[in-house]
């Protein structure tokens, strides 16, 4: 987040991430057909394959066009170059991340139970990689924040969203009376929750150890489990 600004907040009843939802098409991708809509999935995911498990530096465009099996020709149809493609990237991840937050906060009600759920769901796609990726967006930051400017505000978006939305989820315990007195504000809480998971996930992804990312979220719900008030259980 921008030094010396506040976390954004979304308004009420919208649930989108506010930067990604503010993204206007290229006029080539407002006009894709089912085949060049294919054919732009294609690069962005051989993009995204690529950029995670190798780094940008290392990832050119030729080795994205031989991993999608594309041509020069369709990939600047689709990306005005590299930074444009890695934007692309960026924003999709962000998407993913807010959509997965959204769904285990919304299937989970008004407790800490869906942030719990998506902390464990970053636990679960870790080992699956093979702690070799990182948190998708984070790993990218860590290579490009102190070079791009353009990509660092991206970036910062991205994480700006996904505090915004835990942020007011916690505001929401407060007002209900659902967090402990000893808790700190819903912003600060948020920061706890986005800046351990970070910290667990690059550790064990430089590590190769799982134990890390582990204590790293188990700290966090035990933290989470220990602020929550739970409502009075209901006797028949």
């Amino acid at each position: 987040m921008r030094r010396g600004s506040s976390p954004p907040r979304e308004p009420p009843g919208r649930t989108g991430p506010l930067h990604l939802r503010a993204m206007t098409p290229t006029p080539a991708t407002r006009r894709l057909t089912p085949r060049g809509d294919a054919t732009r999935r294609r690069i962005l995911k051989a993009a995204r394959d690529l950029i995670h498990h190798r780094g940008v530096a290392a990832t050119s465009i030729g080795h994205i066009l031989a991993d999608a099996k594309a041509g020069k020709g369709q990939f600047y149809h689709y990306f005005a170059d590299k930074e444009g493609l890695i934007e692309a990237v960026v924003c999709e991840d962000a998407l993913a991340l807010h959509t997965r937050l959204e769904g285990h906060l919304v299937a989970s009600g008004d407790g800490m139970h869906g942030v719990v759920a998506w902390l464990r769901d970053h636990v679960r796609i870790a080992v699956e990689e093979g702690l070799t990726g990182g948190c998708p967006i984070g790993s990218v930051a860590a290579e490009v924040a102190d070079r791009n400017e353009a990509l660092r505000e991206r970036l910062s978006d991205a994480f700006d969203t996904l505090h915004a939305r835990l942020s007011n989820h916690f505001r929401a315990l407060e007002r209900a009376g659902r967090l402990g007195p000893v808790a700190p504000g819903p912003c600060a809480l948020a920061s706890e929750v986005l800046s351990g998971l970070q910290g667990g996930l690059l550790l064990a992804r430089t590590c190769r150890r799982r134990a890390l990312l582990d204590h790293a979220v188990d700290g966090l719900v035990r933290r989470l489990t220990e602020l929550e008030i739970r409502p009075p259980a209901h006797t028949p």
